[in-house]
């Protein structure tokens, strides 16, 4: 929405064939549901054709829109609202798969199908591929008696565009990938995504790659989704219905591991490596041909049932492991993540919500109180509490409702941390935020313009993840660092400024919470990036910070955070007894360690004291229980709960505050904290 340093695609308009201008085509309690797996065939035929159909909305005037839960009906009906982008339209309810033919049926003739090979599931991330630049609907081939293949074609006669059966099973080094020149990497699965490289992947969209769950889980028989019978396999939960979005902006759908250390779980027979290998080229190549511009890779590691001890306990990585290693090689190619991971985070209809229209401007946060705040040398303990973790859309749309519907928004001063780049994907969120927003609601910068880790944007860079150098306590056993991530490109810092500044500009925000560093501390380098996008100062993630609370790099201040203190008592007490003995120094007896400044990510207890479930309730839950803490225990103490630019003014003014100098190192070789 607001950068515009990639040429616009070409909008390969499909005629809505049959369907009536101004309606919204609701597929509401739609049966989506089979245990033979044709609930997967079926919402990916839907999302495709929902990708499809709304990408040139603005054109015909017809939309389709997915009912999964009570959020996909919240959202509707504020874009319905009077004057709202969606009001001229009327629904028009899709209940079953009969009325499905009916009304789609000479919509879906006029496309055709991509026909992906079970044999060879990453040949479903191919055909969805095709499917959002030629406009083929990707269907499973099964020949199993009421099959939505045999469906389809025999009783529909709906044309098959495209095979891809048989194409990749053969995959042997030394030898071609199918009837064509490309050689094979030994992989069926990386053939399929080798074949898509050099036939589709120029004619995508350069700016994002969707990174999601390939068909696996969408085949009754197969090893993955026979071995996890937990994970409550649904077409939500794999992520097919993310899927709208991806096709209608053109992305190149992947579904690699970027660890090469072992064989994956989904391919265990293949080189060791090609996965990572294969994804290493996808990024390489999307970065040649974005000119080196910053993009988003839209999409999360499937820790659920793939490449993760969590998943299969051969695997070597725990599920944090692999997603920040993720993240650093994402970042490493200029690269950040929009993190839509398994449920809550699969994401309905947002083909349709990126095509809302903002009614409301961003006002800005409220200063007035940090222009006047004087620095207490006498001990006055300052406090702020923040939300985080909004590093995709599907979080932002689930609790968003709640957070600003709540009885006592404004009461406190909370800073919403959210990852600007969520504006292009659900703009119709923001609007809501801006409708709503108090002066004690501070709108800050999550994550990043994308999930990333700041320190990889600087050649030389060594990723920490799979790397045993460092003594670091992510679990890696082996004695090489032959599998980290490494950054063989030059700087990519400007890249990421330029693609983020206008989203920090046009939506004034000038602070970020909870930056996110990985295992490396940040350097000079990288707070000389942040300075130029968030002037008045960052709210680090623990680790990020290394050995100082508070840190000031060329005037801007930068803070650690907690998610909360330790305690036993689960209770906002317990949460208060613990924030007040984090201030007296009693947690970690650390003498040279600052107690005076807390910064806490979100407390609330109900929810499991976690970032993104706080709530303006829980937040004055919180502070309230530790005023009365306070009073009882500590009458004469001063404590002082303030908004975050009062804290980072008064932080500014503390000699606790260590400033930083180019070539000081990064933080220190030690890293303490809550």
């Amino acid at each position: 929405m607001f950068y515009y340093g990639y040429p616009e695609m070409p909008r390969n308009p499909v005629e809505p064939s049959g369907l009536e201008p101004f309606v919204i085509y609701s597929f509401e309690n739609f049966d989506f549901k089979d245990g033979e797996g044709i609930d997967y065939d079926y919402a990916r035929l839907v999302v495709c054709m929902q990708g499809l159909i709304n990408r040139n909305t603005a054109d015909h005037h017809v939309a389709v829109h997915v009912r999964l839960n009570r959020t996909d009906d919240f959202w509707l009906e504020y874009m319905q609202e009077e004057g709202a982008t969606y009001a001229p339209f009327r629904r028009q309810v899709i209940r079953d798969k009969e009325e499905l033919f009916r009304v789609f049926l000479p919509f879906i003739r006029s496309c055709g199908l991509a026909v992906w090979d079970p044999d060879v599931p990453a040949s479903a991330n191919v055909a969805s591929t095709l499917c959002g630049l030629e406009s083929c609907l990707p269907v499973r081939f099964c020949e199993k008696e009421g099959s939505l293949y045999r469906t389809l074609t025999e009783t529909y006669a709906v044309p098959v565009r495209k095979d891809f059966c048989g194409m990749f099973e053969h995959a042997a080094l030394g030898s071609r990938i199918g009837s064509t020149d490309l050689w094979s990497t030994g992989s069926s699965k990386c053939d399929a995504y080798r074949w898509a490289l050099e036939n589709l992947f120029d004619r995508c969209n350069p700016e994002f790659v969707a990174y999601t769950l390939d068909g696996a889980t969408s085949i009754p028989d197969h090893p993955i989704r026979k071995a996890n019978p937990g994970q409550g396999f649904n077409a939500s939960v794999t992520g097919i219905f993310n899927h709208d979005y991806f096709v209608e902006k053109q992305m190149f759908f992947v579904d690699l591991t970027p660890y090469g250390g072992e064989q994956p779980n989904d391919d265990p027979q293949q080189p060791l490596g090609a996965d990572a290998r294969m994804l290493t080229e996808i990024l390489m190549r999307r970065y040649e041909r974005a000119g080196g511009k910053y993009g988003i890779f839209v999409g999360f590691p499937p820790w659920h049932v793939k490449y993760t001890s969590f998943a299969d306990s051969r695997c070597e990585l725990a599920p944090p492991r692999l997603e920040w290693m993720f993240v650093e090689l994402c970042t490493c190619y200029n690269c950040g993540i929009e993190a839509d991971a398994p449920h809550p985070c699969w994401m309905s209809n947002a083909s349709l919500y990126a095509n809302y229209r903002m009614r409301y401007k961003p006002r800005g946060n409220d200063k007035s109180r940090a222009a006047a705040c004087v620095y207490d040398k006498d001990t006055k303990y300052y406090s702020f509490i923040g939300t985080g973790d909004f590093d995709c859309s599907p979080w932002f749309k689930e609790r968003i409702p709640e957070v600003w519907n709540d009885p006592k928004l404004g009461l406190y001063p909370i800073a919403h941390a959210y990852n600007l780049n969520l504006v292009d994907r659900v703009p119709m969120i923001f609007d809501y935020i801006f409708e709503r927003q108090t002066a004690n609601d501070y709108i800050l910068g999550g994550e990043g313009v994308g999930y990333v880790i700041p320190e990889a944007f600087h050649e030389g860079f060594i990723g920490k993840e799979a790397n045993p150098n460092y003594g670091l306590p992510s679990g890696f056993g082996k004695a090489t660092d032959a599998f980290a991530v490494r950054r063989i490109l030059p700087d990519g810092n400007r890249a990421y400024i330029d693609y983020s500044k206008p989203y920090y500009e046009n939506l004034k925000v000038d602070m970020v919470n909870r930056m996110i560093c990985g295992w490396s501390y940040l350097s000079t380098p990288s707070m000389k990036t942040y300075n130029e996008l968030a002037p008045e100062g960052t709210f680090m993630e623990n680790w990020s910070a290394g050995a100082f609370d508070l840190q000031r790099y060329e005037g801007v201040v930068y803070a650690r955070t907690t998610g909360g203190f330790p305690v036993a008592e689960k209770t906002y007490e317990g949460f208060a007894r613990g924030l007040l003995e984090g201030f007296r120094g009693k947690r970690y007896g650390e003498t040279d360690f600052n107690h005076q400044f807390v910064a806490i990510v979100a407390p609330n207890i109900e929810n499991g004291s976690y970032k993104n479930y706080a709530t303006p309730s829980s937040v004055a839950c919180a502070v309230e229980a530790f005023e009365r803490l306070v009073a009882k225990e500590d009458p004469e103490g001063k404590y002082q709960y303030v908004d975050p630019y009062t804290f980072m003014a008064l932080a500014k003014q503390s000699p606790l505050c260590h400033e930083r100098r180019d070539g000081d190192g990064q933080n220190g070789n030690r890293v303490k904290g809550f």
